[in-house]
């Protein structure tokens, strides 16, 4: 196999350059094909960015910076992230707090690769990018491993489509391991919430399924329509962060780890309980999953909404929303199901409504929805009518 170009390269993405340089060791390695570089592929630019090293087989296990930029690195386990600060440091970042952003994004998304990619030694590979004179910097982290829909339907359910798959991935405490303490399932939630935090935007490609966010499109999850049928094995991230958005990474993080610990919502509390009340029966409304045990589908929750939960509410009725069933849930489908109602009547209506059979996922995503809508202001104290 040749590598060729018919146009002098003359830039690269971070994240196109550790795809590169993932895909480069793949082919050698697990494929056992030959990968040649031809002679036009050299020039300035790939010779400076890295990106001539990581094609000929050659990323550089301990990290090269050149001037602002990361040339591909190979992280080939967890162990090899403890030089990552000392990487970081050589970029010359004039921002404290996109510093040490920087180095939990990339920790973040390296420790995935280990913990659910099985890459089988192909490992994380990392670039990165800090431009001066637009203040943003920018990183790269991909691999080639087993793909992100792969590892959740391993993790959840065969059924699971690859869009709901990455979806599910993007929410809190779903994809994480079954060891208590040691992957709780937040990573790549994590990564979006400091990405959106700092005015910047988060590209991810695995297998066909295309991940673009931005603060105008921060749920924008799709099946890739640019290059239909070429798909990552694996999976690439690539972020951007502005500097001068945040004022501190562990303000930022103290918000995020807030929005996950079970807390109350203020005088009217999400009502939980195991199972519903044989005195005190209430109407119920199963809340069914849309594939093995998550709810994901938010056409299917505001439907629920609309035509059982809001017209009996409206009706003067307590309703008890079951969840036996259902897991784990996402954010999208927890604020269709519970803000769209709490937007008519107020908050106080919460305390006309039981959750019964919530899994810990399930409260935590459901609080997490209700507490952006009251950031928002979209959820009033009182009903409007």
């Amino acid at each position: 196999m040749t590598v060729r170009t018919d146009d002098t390269v003359v830039w690269a993405e971070p994240v196109g350059l550790a795809m590169l340089s993932a895909w480069s060791r793949f082919q050698r390695e697990r494929a056992g094909r030959a990968v040649l570089v031809d002679d036009s592929v050299r020039g300035p630019f790939t010779w400076r960015s890295g990106l001539l090293s990581a094609l000929s087989g050659r990323p550089r296990a301990g990290g090269s910076v050149v001037g602002h930029a990361l040339h591909p690195t190979l992280f080939a386990s967890e162990p090899d992230l403890q030089g990552l600060e000392g990487l970081v440091e050589k970029l010359e970042i004039p921002d404290a707090a996109i510093h040490d952003t920087a180095i939990h994004i990339i920790e973040d998304l390296a420790r995935n690769v280990f913990h659910h990619a099985s890459s089988r030694g192909g490992g994380a590979h990392v670039a990165a990018l800090y431009d001066p004179s637009e203040r943003t910097l920018r990183i790269g982290v991909a691999d080639c491993g087993q793909g992100i829909a792969r590892d959740m339907r391993a993790h959840l359910s065969e059924d699971l489509g690859d869009v709901d798959a990455v979806a599910a991935a993007m929410e809190p405490e779903i994809s994480g391991s079954s060891q208590p303490g040691i992957n709780r399932g937040v990573g790549l939630y994590v990564v979006r919430r400091l990405t959106l935090a700092c005015r910047g935007a988060l590209w991810l490609k695995s297998g066909g399924v295309l991940v673009d966010i931005s603060p105008r499109t921060p749920d924008a999850i799709v099946v890739d329509p640019v290059v239909e049928g070429a798909e990552w094995s694996g999976c690439a991230v690539g972020v951007m962060l502005r500097l001068g958005s945040i004022t501190s990474f562990q303000s930022s993080m103290e918000s995020i780890r807030r929005d996950l610990e079970h807390r109350e919502l203020g005088p009217h509390p999400i009502q939980f309980f195991k199972r519903d009340s044989p005195e005190d029966p209430w109407p119920a409304i199963p809340i069914e999953p849309d594939t093995g045990v998550i709810a994901s589908d938010r056409i299917r929750a505001r439907s629920v909404a609309a035509e059982q939960i809001e017209p009996g509410l409206r009706l003067g009725h307590n309703i008890s929303l079951h969840f036996t069933r259902t897991r784990y849930a996402t954010q999208a489908f927890c604020h269709a199901l519970l803000v769209t109602a709490c937007e008519q009547f107020g908050v106080v209506v919460l305390e006309r409504v039981r959750f019964i059979a919530c899994s810990n996922q399930v409260m935590t995503v459901l609080r997490m929805a209700l507490e952006y809508g009251l950031r928002q202001g979209t959820v009033p104290e009182h009903p409007r009518f």
